[in-house]
């Protein structure tokens, strides 16, 4: 798995931060976060498992309508702050 370089990392964080302010909770989906930053899902998911390993998220359980009208939980990550 690529790393993503310190410049792009920082790049990604800022507009995260932005992104996650326009949510309700404060928190958001992946789908979300690649409609939100314009990215990938395959990129998305890689800067969410940084973040998990760094500390940096939290994950939560947000109620969404699937395609089919079923209600289902599904995972919405919030960005914490870093860590002194």
């Amino acid at each position: 798995m690529a790393k993503i370089t310190e410049n792009e990392w920082l790049s990604e964080l800022q507009r995260l931060e932005a992104a996650q302010k326009s949510s309700v909770d404060g928190a958001l989906t992946t789908r979300e976060l690649c409609n939100a930053l314009g990215m990938s899902s395959q990129r998305a998911q890689r800067l969410i498992r940084q973040l998990k390993e760094e500390g940096r998220i939290e994950v939560v359980r947000r109620k969404e309508m699937r395609i089919d009208g079923i209600s289902t939980l599904v995972p919405a990550y919030r960005l914490l702050p870093k860590k002194r």
